[in-house]
Protein backbone atom coordinates (compact mmCIF):
# COMPACT_ATOMS: atom_id res chain seq x y z
CA UNK A 1 0.00 0.00 0.00
CA UNK A 2 2.76 2.46 0.91
CA UNK A 3 4.63 1.74 -2.32
CA UNK A 4 1.45 2.19 -4.35
CA UNK A 5 0.79 5.52 -2.64
CA UNK A 6 4.29 6.75 -3.45
CA UNK A 7 3.90 5.70 -7.08
CA UNK A 8 0.50 7.35 -7.27
CA UNK A 9 2.09 10.59 -6.10
CA UNK A 10 4.84 10.21 -8.68
CA UNK A 11 2.23 9.68 -11.40
CA UNK A 12 0.39 12.83 -10.35
CA UNK A 13 3.60 14.87 -10.46
CA UNK A 14 4.54 13.46 -13.88
CA UNK A 15 1.08 14.17 -15.32
CA UNK A 16 1.16 17.65 -13.79
CA UNK A 17 4.42 18.40 -15.58
CA UNK A 18 3.36 16.84 -18.86
CA UNK A 19 0.21 18.98 -19.04
CA UNK A 20 1.95 22.32 -18.60
CA UNK A 21 1.62 22.29 -14.81
CA UNK A 22 -2.17 22.09 -14.98
CA UNK A 23 -4.08 20.56 -12.11
CA UNK A 24 -4.81 16.91 -12.81
CA UNK A 25 -7.03 14.21 -11.35
CA UNK A 26 -6.00 10.57 -11.48
CA UNK A 27 -8.50 7.72 -11.41
CA UNK A 28 -7.80 4.05 -10.82
CA UNK A 29 -8.30 1.10 -8.51
CA UNK A 30 -6.42 -1.14 -6.16
CA UNK A 31 -6.37 -4.80 -7.11
CA UNK A 32 -4.72 -8.10 -6.21
CA UNK A 33 -3.77 -9.27 -2.73
CA UNK A 34 -4.18 -13.01 -3.37
CA UNK A 35 -3.31 -15.40 -6.19
CA UNK A 36 -4.38 -19.01 -5.49
CA UNK A 37 -1.86 -20.87 -7.63
CA UNK A 38 0.44 -23.57 -6.17
CA UNK A 39 3.51 -22.02 -7.79
CA UNK A 40 2.86 -18.50 -6.46
CA UNK A 41 3.66 -17.93 -2.77
CA UNK A 42 1.35 -15.60 -0.81
CA UNK A 43 2.52 -12.14 0.19
CA UNK A 44 2.62 -11.82 4.01
CA UNK A 45 -0.04 -9.45 5.32
CA UNK A 46 -1.84 -9.07 1.98
CA UNK A 47 -5.59 -9.58 1.78
CA UNK A 48 -7.59 -9.85 -1.46
CA UNK A 49 -9.13 -6.66 -2.76
CA UNK A 50 -11.41 -8.64 -5.08
CA UNK A 51 -12.62 -12.20 -4.79
CA UNK A 52 -13.78 -14.45 -7.59
CA UNK A 53 -11.13 -13.08 -9.93
CA UNK A 54 -7.43 -13.26 -9.20
CA UNK A 55 -4.86 -10.79 -10.45
CA UNK A 56 -1.72 -10.81 -8.28
CA UNK A 57 -0.46 -11.97 -4.87
CA UNK A 58 0.46 -8.43 -3.82
CA UNK A 59 -1.77 -5.35 -3.79
CA UNK A 60 -1.23 -3.21 -6.87
CA UNK A 61 -2.73 -0.06 -8.36
CA UNK A 62 -3.99 0.30 -11.93
CA UNK A 63 -4.34 3.77 -13.44
CA UNK A 64 -7.52 4.14 -15.51
CA UNK A 65 -7.82 7.81 -16.36
CA UNK A 66 -6.14 11.20 -16.11
CA UNK A 67 -8.37 14.28 -16.22
CA UNK A 68 -6.84 17.70 -16.78
CA UNK A 69 -8.88 20.17 -14.73
CA UNK A 70 -10.87 22.47 -16.97
CA UNK A 71 -9.84 20.38 -19.94
CA UNK A 72 -10.13 16.80 -21.06
CA UNK A 73 -9.46 13.18 -20.25
CA UNK A 74 -6.17 12.05 -21.75
CA UNK A 75 -6.23 9.33 -24.44
CA UNK A 76 -5.15 5.79 -23.57
CA UNK A 77 -1.54 6.06 -24.77
CA UNK A 78 -0.90 9.11 -22.59
CA UNK A 79 -2.51 7.48 -19.55
CA UNK A 80 -0.32 4.41 -20.10
CA UNK A 81 2.74 6.66 -20.36
CA UNK A 82 1.92 8.39 -17.07
CA UNK A 83 1.47 5.00 -15.39
CA UNK A 84 4.72 3.60 -16.79
CA UNK A 85 6.68 6.68 -15.72
CA UNK A 86 5.60 6.11 -12.11
CA UNK A 87 5.83 2.32 -12.08
CA UNK A 88 2.06 1.88 -11.95
CA UNK A 89 -0.03 -0.50 -14.02
CA UNK A 90 -2.48 0.50 -16.72
CA UNK A 91 -5.44 -1.53 -17.88
CA UNK A 92 -4.84 -3.85 -20.87
CA UNK A 93 -5.93 -2.50 -24.25
CA UNK A 94 -8.07 -5.19 -25.90
CA UNK A 95 -8.91 -3.50 -29.19
CA UNK A 96 -8.94 -0.19 -31.01
CA UNK A 97 -11.03 0.59 -34.08
CA UNK A 98 -14.47 1.50 -35.31
CA UNK A 99 -17.38 0.94 -32.97
CA UNK A 100 -18.52 -2.12 -34.93
CA UNK A 101 -15.07 -3.66 -34.51
CA UNK A 102 -14.89 -2.86 -30.81
CA UNK A 103 -18.42 -4.16 -30.25
CA UNK A 104 -17.27 -7.52 -31.61
CA UNK A 105 -14.78 -7.98 -28.76
CA UNK A 106 -16.07 -10.79 -26.50
CA UNK A 107 -17.05 -9.79 -22.98
CA UNK A 108 -16.28 -13.22 -21.54
CA UNK A 109 -12.58 -14.13 -21.70
CA UNK A 110 -9.69 -15.08 -19.36
CA UNK A 111 -8.17 -12.04 -17.67
CA UNK A 112 -4.93 -10.92 -19.27
CA UNK A 113 -3.56 -9.18 -16.19
CA UNK A 114 -1.71 -12.13 -14.56
CA UNK A 115 0.06 -12.94 -17.82
CA UNK A 116 1.22 -9.33 -18.15
CA UNK A 117 2.68 -9.65 -14.64
CA UNK A 118 4.46 -12.90 -15.51
CA UNK A 119 2.16 -15.10 -13.42
CA UNK A 120 0.97 -18.59 -14.40
CA UNK A 121 -2.68 -18.86 -15.46
CA UNK A 122 -5.51 -20.10 -13.25
CA UNK A 123 -8.29 -22.12 -14.89
CA UNK A 124 -11.57 -20.24 -15.08
CA UNK A 125 -10.02 -16.92 -14.05
CA UNK A 126 -12.31 -14.72 -16.13
CA UNK A 127 -12.04 -10.98 -16.64
CA UNK A 128 -14.83 -8.86 -15.19
CA UNK A 129 -15.75 -7.53 -18.62
CA UNK A 130 -14.77 -4.67 -20.91
CA UNK A 131 -14.98 -0.88 -20.93
CA UNK A 132 -15.65 0.83 -24.27
CA UNK A 133 -14.81 4.51 -24.68
CA UNK A 134 -13.47 6.97 -27.28
CA UNK A 135 -9.68 7.00 -27.53
CA UNK A 136 -9.22 10.75 -27.79
CA UNK A 137 -8.70 13.79 -25.60
CA UNK A 138 -12.28 14.75 -24.76
CA UNK A 139 -14.00 16.79 -22.02
CA UNK A 140 -16.01 14.82 -19.45
CA UNK A 141 -19.35 15.86 -20.93
CA UNK A 142 -18.31 14.64 -24.38
CA UNK A 143 -16.66 11.38 -23.47
CA UNK A 144 -19.06 8.47 -22.92
CA UNK A 145 -17.93 5.16 -21.44
CA UNK A 146 -19.83 1.87 -21.51
CA UNK A 147 -19.11 -0.98 -19.08
CA UNK A 148 -20.01 -4.49 -20.19
CA UNK A 149 -19.63 -7.00 -17.38
CA UNK A 150 -20.16 -10.72 -17.22
CA UNK A 151 -23.07 -11.74 -14.99
CA UNK A 152 -20.81 -12.89 -12.15
CA UNK A 153 -19.44 -9.37 -11.71
CA UNK A 154 -22.44 -7.22 -12.59
CA UNK A 155 -22.96 -5.03 -9.53
CA UNK A 156 -26.04 -3.44 -11.15
CA UNK A 157 -28.14 -6.57 -10.76
CA UNK A 158 -31.43 -6.12 -8.94
CA UNK A 159 -34.86 -7.76 -9.36
CA UNK A 160 -34.47 -9.43 -12.75
CA UNK A 161 -38.17 -10.32 -12.77
CA UNK A 162 -39.27 -6.70 -12.87
CA UNK A 163 -39.60 -4.93 -16.21
CA UNK A 164 -37.42 -1.83 -16.32
CA UNK A 165 -39.02 1.44 -17.32
CA UNK A 166 -37.08 4.59 -16.33
CA UNK A 167 -40.18 6.77 -16.74
CA UNK A 168 -42.35 4.88 -14.24
CA UNK A 169 -42.29 6.51 -10.78
CA UNK A 170 -41.47 4.27 -7.83
CA UNK A 171 -42.62 4.52 -4.24
CA UNK A 172 -40.05 5.03 -1.50
CA UNK A 173 -40.51 1.42 -0.37
CA UNK A 174 -39.97 0.08 -3.90
CA UNK A 175 -36.86 2.19 -4.28
CA UNK A 176 -35.49 0.99 -0.94
CA UNK A 177 -36.06 -2.67 -1.88
CA UNK A 178 -34.23 -2.17 -5.18
CA UNK A 179 -31.39 -0.27 -3.48
CA UNK A 180 -30.91 -3.06 -0.93
CA UNK A 181 -30.90 -5.72 -3.67
CA UNK A 182 -28.14 -3.79 -5.45
CA UNK A 183 -25.80 -4.26 -2.48
CA UNK A 184 -24.05 -7.39 -3.70
CA UNK A 185 -20.60 -8.94 -3.64
CA UNK A 186 -19.41 -7.45 -6.97
CA UNK A 187 -20.39 -3.94 -5.89
CA UNK A 188 -18.72 -4.32 -2.49
CA UNK A 189 -15.54 -5.62 -4.13
CA UNK A 190 -15.59 -2.72 -6.59
CA UNK A 191 -16.01 -0.21 -3.76
CA UNK A 192 -13.21 -1.79 -1.74
CA UNK A 193 -10.87 -1.53 -4.72
CA UNK A 194 -11.53 2.22 -4.81
CA UNK A 195 -11.13 3.08 -1.12
CA UNK A 196 -8.68 0.39 0.04
CA UNK A 197 -8.93 -1.70 3.22
CA UNK A 198 -8.90 1.34 5.54
CA UNK A 199 -11.29 3.57 3.56
CA UNK A 200 -14.98 4.35 4.03
CA UNK A 201 -16.39 1.26 2.35
CA UNK A 202 -19.98 1.94 3.38
CA UNK A 203 -19.86 5.50 2.10
CA UNK A 204 -18.49 4.37 -1.26
CA UNK A 205 -21.17 1.67 -1.63
CA UNK A 206 -23.92 4.16 -0.77
CA UNK A 207 -22.61 6.64 -3.33
CA UNK A 208 -22.25 3.92 -5.97
CA UNK A 209 -25.80 2.61 -5.49
CA UNK A 210 -27.29 6.12 -5.52
CA UNK A 211 -25.47 6.94 -8.76
CA UNK A 212 -26.73 3.75 -10.41
CA UNK A 213 -30.26 4.39 -9.17
CA UNK A 214 -30.08 7.89 -10.63
CA UNK A 215 -29.08 6.48 -14.00
CA UNK A 216 -31.64 3.66 -13.91
CA UNK A 217 -34.63 5.53 -12.45
CA UNK A 218 -33.91 9.19 -13.24
CA UNK A 219 -37.49 10.41 -12.82
CA UNK A 220 -37.93 8.95 -9.36
CA UNK A 221 -34.48 9.92 -8.10
CA UNK A 222 -34.81 13.50 -9.35
CA UNK A 223 -37.93 13.94 -7.21
CA UNK A 224 -36.52 12.64 -3.92
CA UNK A 225 -36.54 14.87 -0.87
CA UNK A 226 -33.64 14.89 1.60
CA UNK A 227 -35.41 12.63 4.11
CA UNK A 228 -36.14 9.92 1.54
CA UNK A 229 -32.60 10.03 0.19
CA UNK A 230 -31.26 9.69 3.73
CA UNK A 231 -33.54 6.70 4.37
CA UNK A 232 -32.18 5.12 1.19
CA UNK A 233 -28.61 5.62 2.41
CA UNK A 234 -29.52 4.12 5.79
CA UNK A 235 -31.07 1.05 4.13
CA UNK A 236 -28.01 0.57 1.92
CA UNK A 237 -25.67 0.78 4.93
CA UNK A 238 -27.83 -1.71 6.83
CA UNK A 239 -27.65 -4.15 3.90
CA UNK A 240 -23.87 -4.20 4.26
CA UNK A 241 -24.30 -5.82 7.68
Amino acid sequence: MAAAALRFGAAARFAHGETGNAAVRLYGELYGGHYPHPDVPPVPGAAPVQTGIWYAPEIRFALFDVLVDGGAYLPYAEVARVAAAAGLDSVPLLARGRQSEVDAVPVRYPTRVPGLLGLPPIDGNLAEGVVVRPDAALPPEGRPAVKRKIAEFDERRFDAGRAWDPSVPLTADELRRIAVSMVNAPRIASARSKVGPAGDLAGEVVLDVLIDLGETFPRTMAGLDAATEESLATAIRAALG
